[in-house]
């Protein structure tokens, strides 16, 4: 039996999917790219917006055109959200929740014989985090290792904590074995992944935290890793972990702390637990300590009562701050979110002018700080998208993505680059130093 997936949204998501690969693989079946031919196709779901959902069922219609005797599975975020409406579609075979899908080697066979399987269950209260491996990260030249899963905060746009159940934490000895057997697969860069990374360790026994678990990491895994933080809370950041980043050569100088507005009133109404002075505040002491800093951001434009005003105050901060990576989103509303009932219900017009505004500065932000790389050295982990005129990406510590003339047999190491130029389409140019000495592999 062949098995082909598709995985839509997070890292965590590509995390799973790579260990419902493995579980499958396990059992003896074959799995094949998602464009060739199967008699199951899984699509790994995403329910943060309405267009993460339309995409999937999109996904799930193209293979029953193409492949209309064929199985279709959505499995994730989607299915545990709505498993009861996908069903009914008429278009899909099975769904299985967030649970569900890392069995997914004990329904195949009654998915293959014609059983409509539905199964996503309800989360347990006390539940544990499962035990997930992967030996390899697919076509990925730096994995993501998820160390946490669920949320106990509410955000009122927000439904993956319903998704995902509670925050609950993987116990650090199994995160060094899994980062043991990625180094081993050749990964030079590990991500560390969650849904409330800052949350780490907290539910455990005895508690842990973040902070203790990279000091596991740093010790007992390869010296040629080196480890990336994926998401995380800007109240849980403070700045003696900043420091550490910016410090430990194994760690990466970057940030993704998603603010979703400059404006107080507006973050009061998403329920989120800080105020622009304590982010701005965050951000501009790091940036103190290192000016080179990479720094990444989350918005939401057109959240129900955004005005003008509020608008305003989200641009001006932005422009103020030097964060440089922008990841922009039109409000979409989820049923059964808070926000769900707010009044004042922004257009969508309006929210697409919002975006485009803060994506136009983003671009231009992006640029500058690109810019201020020319003449310096950077560590990087060469990626497998090769550009333009043999030259190939390089993920650097900070985020930036710099291309260089690399041979392809680099893929996954990490090197040393000098960045030398920006073009006029904004890409950052450079040349190869060296690869790092000691290789994981």
């Amino acid at each position: 039996m062949r098995v082909a997936f598709n995985t839509l949204g997070c890292r965590l998501n590509q995390f799973e999917t790579e260990g419902m690969r493995h579980r499958v693989g396990e059992a003896a079946y074959e799995t094949v790219p998602f464009e060739d031919e199967a008699e199951v196709y899984v699509i790994n779901s995403c329910a943060v917006t309405a267009r993460a959902e339309q995409k999937c069922r999109q996904l799930a219609r193209s293979i029953r055109r193409r492949r209309p005797q064929a199985r279709v599975v959505i499995a994730g975020c989607y299915a545990q959200l709505s498993s009861q409406r996908l069903m009914q579609s008429g278009e899909i075979d099975a769904v299985l929740g967030n649970e569900e899908k890392r069995n997914l080697d004990a329904y195949l066979e009654r998915i293959v014989a014609g059983e409509a399987v539905q199964e996503a269950a309800p989360y347990r209260r006390g539940a544990k985090m499962a035990s997930e491996w992967i030996d390899d990260f697919g076509a990925f030249s730096r994995a993501t290792l998820k160390v946490q899963e669920g949320c106990d905060l509410r955000c009122s746009f927000c439904t993956i904590w319903k998704a995902r159940g509670p925050s609950r934490s993987r116990v650090a000895r199994e995160v060094v074995q899994q980062a043991q057997r990625l180094a081993l697969a050749g990964y030079e860069e590990i991500v560390l992944a969650g849904v409330h990374l800052g949350h780490y360790g907290r539910d455990l026994q005895p508690a842990t935290s973040l902070s203790e678990l990279l000091d596991m990491l740093l010790e007992l895994v390869h010296e040629g890793v080196r480890f990336r933080l994926s998401s995380i809370d800007p109240s849980e950041v403070d700045l003696p972990l900043a420091r550490r980043l910016i410090e430990e050569p194994r760690l990466c100088r970057y940030l993704h702390l998603p603010l979703q507005s400059g404006s107080d009133s507006v973050l009061s109404r998403m329920r989120r637990n800080y105020q622009v002075q304590e982010y701005a505040g965050l951000v501009r002491d790091i940036s103190a300590i290192d000016p080179g800093f990479g720094f990444g951001v989350d918005l939401i434009t057109g959240f129900p009562g955004e005005s003008d005003e509020e608008f305003s105050d989200t641009l001006d901060l932005m422009r103020r701050l030097p964060v440089s990576f922008y990841h922009v989103f039109r409000y979409s509303e989820r049923e059964g979110s808070a926000a769900e009932r707010l009044p004042g219900k922004v257009p969508g017009s309006v929210a697409a002018r919002r975006s485009e505004l803060l994506r136009a500065l983003g671009r231009e932000k992006k640029r500058d700080f690109l810019a201020r790389h020319a003449g310096s050295i950077y560590d990087g982990v060469v990626e497998s998208t090769a550009g333009s005129g043999g030259e190939r990406e390089i993920m650097l510590d900070d985020y930036a993505t710099l291309l260089a003339p690399v041979d392809a047999s680099l893929e996954r190491r990490r090197v040393r680059v000098r960045a030398d130029n920006v073009d006029v389409r904004g890409l950052l140019h450079g040349t190869l130093l060296h690869a790092t000495e000691g290789s994981a592999a």
